[in-house]
């Protein structure tokens, strides 16, 4: 009876050690001092081993206002240039003509971006006046040659894309007017002329980022302007 109680138990031992030794032998010690399972996998040299992910030293991320493209500028002289396109309605007490042009605006303060300063030449047409004299037909038709220099001042108000202008400047503008009688050009003559200006508007960013001006000047007559930036 003892002889088979230390067999039973000599058979038992051995059942645990052959399911111990396969076990312990998919338990491999990590070098960092952590625990791994091998799954039956021949271990790995270092030349095989996966790439880790490896991070800069430093890492920095742009704000909001710095992410959002901004308006095409250019860089002449140390200060930053905004040229733009430009077209609009010229009115006066008479008729309405057509203006097309491009200007150029620079800020010359560093320490300043509310104050700008801008140049424009702009070209327009007026159809002029006709009427019938003796059976014929007399008419008028003028152009507009019209060169600017203005200072402004920006307001930007909080929380809005938004930004509101008022300036004034020198313009100078050349004035040509011809008639016709019949289809027969009969006379033409040219005025040179300058004055003061007023002007006020608006601008905003379209969702690429390039900036659209609405303004409106005040001169001899009144000129309506819109401008994108490129």
């Amino acid at each position: 009876m003892r002889i088979r109680t230390l067999d039973v138990m000599f058979l038992g031992m051995s059942l645990v050690t052959a399911f111990c030794i396969p076990a312990s032998a998919q338990v491999t010690a990590d070098p960092t001092g952590t625990t791994a399972t091998n799954l039956g996998q021949a271990p790995s040299t270092d030349s095989e081993a996966a790439p880790m992910l490896r991070l800069p030293a430093t890492v920095s991320f742009l704000d909001d206002d710095q992410a959002k493209p901004g308006s095409p500028t250019h860089q002449v002289g140390g200060k930053q240039v905004t040229i733009d396109v430009q077209g609009g309605l010229s009115l006066d007490l008479a008729t309405t003509g057509f203006l097309v042009g491009g200007g150029v605006t620079f800020k010359p303060m560093k320490d300043n971006d509310r104050f700008e300063v801008s140049a424009d030449v702009n070209y327009g047409h007026h159809g002029g006046q006709s009427a019938m004299f003796a059976g014929t037909e007399v008419s008028s038709s003028g152009s507009l040659l019209l060169f600017s220099v203005n200072a402004q001042y920006d307001f930007r108000p909080q929380d809005s894309n938004k930004m509101f202008f008022l300036g004034g400047g020198l313009a100078i503008f050349h004035f040509g007017i011809s008639e016709s009688a019949g289809g027969i050009n009969v006379g033409s003559v040219s005025i040179n002329s300058s004055g003061l200006q007023l002007l006020g508007g608006m601008a905003f960013n379209l969702a690429g980022g390039r900036e659209v001006r609405i303004q409106i000047r005040f001169v001899t007559g009144t000129l309506i302007l819109v401008g994108v930036a490129f």
